[in-house]
């Protein structure tokens, strides 16, 4: 691996010296001022509302899930929360 402006020459590599690296960096800097690096989303504004969607339909679940709990009614399904569980930690 080669990395230039006196950064690593070889794969056991040597790093170039601190104010080497910092002369380099500015003329870099200097040099690279006509380019710009950007991100361009075709579609923001869908995202942006898929997002809201997600998050209205989360929370009209978590609604939906605490008065079930509040009424006595909610049933857990204890194979699934423990399948749950398992797969969280797996990942994790």
């Amino acid at each position: 691996m080669r990395i230039s402006n006196g950064g690593i020459d070889s794969p056991g590599g040597s790093v170039g010296s601190v104010a080497g690296a910092a002369a380099d960096a500015s003329s870099l800097a200097a040099s690279s001022n006509a380019k710009s690096d950007s991100v361009t989303l075709a579609n923001a504004a869908g995202l942006v509302a898929l997002a809201k969607a997600t998050a209205a339909l989360r929370q009209s679940k978590v609604e939906s899930l605490s008065s079930q709990v509040k009424s006595g009614s909610y049933q857990s399904d204890n194979a699934q929360v423990s399948h749950a569980v398992v797969e969280d930690h797996i990942t994790s």
